[in-house]
């Protein structure tokens, strides 16, 4: 045990709700004005600046995109961590969302480095790099990936879970679909949902958005489908019949960890990229509409049930966070 003093920061226009921690950490919400939206990295990354002078880390470890968040900071002299996906690393060699963020910002980027007097970023992948970068994956996207760089550390897959109760009128319910669109996910549709239910033998759907109708009841023919802003997933997910997400990897790799086959409607490439990883193990199948949906054969769902049913407890895990938590401590103790 190893008592840290840990701050938080965040933008203000952060849609994660930090309200639980509270009372556990200290977190510092910075303010992002209207104009800067669109391109936050400058005021961002002049604020934290001005925290480090305060505030002298011992250690920094970031978990966000650093091409919009990070790329015009100038760190100080003490270690740094970066909790990421393997395949947003320069590794992956892939065509990332950061990666065209960084084709459209680069200019304005490197200019603003410039005048702090930092060397130019050449690509976003640059970016990623730290002292040591901590991979939130499970064995088998690393291994899809290939060989990783000393520094980099495989940590396995990490997953949030809400708390709370689970709502009356969906206990009990068993072989259902459940669409889990994260915060990034957009809504998929009624009539997805719908045939998506019947392709995987789902009788009702359980659909949860940030944007949802909470505690909606309605039918979609013989189906019967919940809505509701946020659940307590981990209380519920090992009843689902099959999982809709959007690809991000909280909600993927929670799906995977129940051992339920899942469909990506992804929302961006990093969502695509994901799932292509997983479609080489059918694990998952990226469905972008209802007419590629429509198209997906009974082969093509019985492959990935059975890969999923294949997966033992181990090989999807929730284990992440306690294995970079233990690393973080380590390199703080040096």
């Amino acid at each position: 045990m190893i008592d840290i003093d840990a701050t938080i920061v965040l933008p203000s226009i952060e849609r994660f709700d930090h309200t639980p921690f509270q009372d556990e950490f200290r977190i510092l919400c910075l303010p992002i004005a209207q104009e800067d939206h669109y391109f936050p990295t400058v005021s961002f990354g002049n604020s934290l600046e001005d925290i480090f002078a305060q505030e002298k880390p011992d250690l920094i470890v970031h978990d966000c995109n650093p091409v919009r968040w990070l790329s015009t900071t100038q760190f100080p002299e003490c270690p740094r961590v970066n909790i990421t996906n393997v395949f947003l690393t320069g590794i992956a060699k892939a065509w990332t969302v950061q990666k065209l963020s960084f084709a459209w910002f680069g200019n304005a980027i490197n200019k603003e480095r410039k005048r702090k007097g930092m060397r130019a970023i050449r690509k976003a992948h640059d970016i990623y790099d730290a002292d040591e970068v901590l991979l939130a994956d499970p064995e088998c996207v690393i291994e899809a990936i290939g060989k990783l760089p000393e520094h980099f550390k495989a940590c396995g897959a990490c997953w949030w879970e809400a708390d709370g109760k689970v709502p009356n009128e969906i206990k009990g319910l068993n072989n259902f679909l459940l669409c889990s669109m994260g915060s990034t996910g957009t809504i998929v549709n009624d009539e997805f949902c719908r045939m998506a239910a019947e392709k995987f033998d789902c009788q009702d759907i359980v659909r949860v958005h940030a944007q949802g109708k909470e505690g909606n009841l309605r039918h979609l023919g013989q189906h019967r489908l919940f809505e509701y802003r946020s659940l307590p997933l981990g209380k519920i997910v090992g009843q689902a019949g099959a999982v809709i997400t959007q690809g991000g990897t909280g909600s993927t790799y929670q799906a995977l960890g129940a051992g339920k086959p899942v469909i990506i409607v992804p929302t961006h490439s990093n969502h695509a990229l994901l799932g292509k990883i997983l479609a080489k193990f059918d694990l998952a199948r990226v469905v972008r509409n209802k007419f590629s949906l429509a198209l997906m054969s009974n082969l093509h769902v019985g492959k990935l049930k059975t890969a999923a049913n294949g997966l033992n407890e181990s090989s999807v895990a929730n284990d992440g966070p306690k294995n970079i938590a233990k690393r973080i401590v380590q390199i703080v103790e040096g």
